[in-house]
């Protein structure tokens, strides 16, 4: 066991890929990305098999919209085989719950879509 914690389970620091691949969206029009995208790179071991991943949606608190912020949890999650859709859902809402709520929603689509456009599989009953 390592210091502060286990090696493996659930929040253990054992990981299956030794990187993570970031892709960006802008809209047309756009200037800030309206959803980034973190998938698993350069497997080790039998990680090389995996036929598909779980798909993280992040969604981000209030104003801290930049997935730099969270940088350390999401190289956690995709290291260990998760493919991570973080939404800037808050861009152009305008402080309005129901805007909110439909941008995520259209992030998350777009997000789909890209991923089903780059070819990243996706295991869709296995969703966070």
């Amino acid at each position: 066991m390592f210091e502060g914690g286990q090696e493996t389970g659930p929040g253990g620091s054992e990981t299956f890929f030794k990187s993570v691949t970031r892709l960006e969206e802008i809209q047309p029009g756009g200037t800030a990305p309206n959803y980034w995208i973190f998938v698993p790179a350069d497997p080790i071991g039998d990680a090389a098999d995996l036929e598909s991943f779980p798909l993280v949606i992040f969604a981000p608190s209030y104003a801290l919209n930049n997935p730099d912020y969270y940088e350390a949890w999401i190289d956690h999650l995709v290291k260990r085989g998760s493919v991570v859709l973080f939404a800037d859902f808050q861009q152009g809402a305008n402080f309005d719950d129901a805007a909110y709520q439909i941008s995520l929603q259209n992030d998350v689509r777009s997000g789909l879509e890209t991923l089903e456009r780059e070819d990243i599989p996706i295991d869709l009953t296995r969703v966070a």
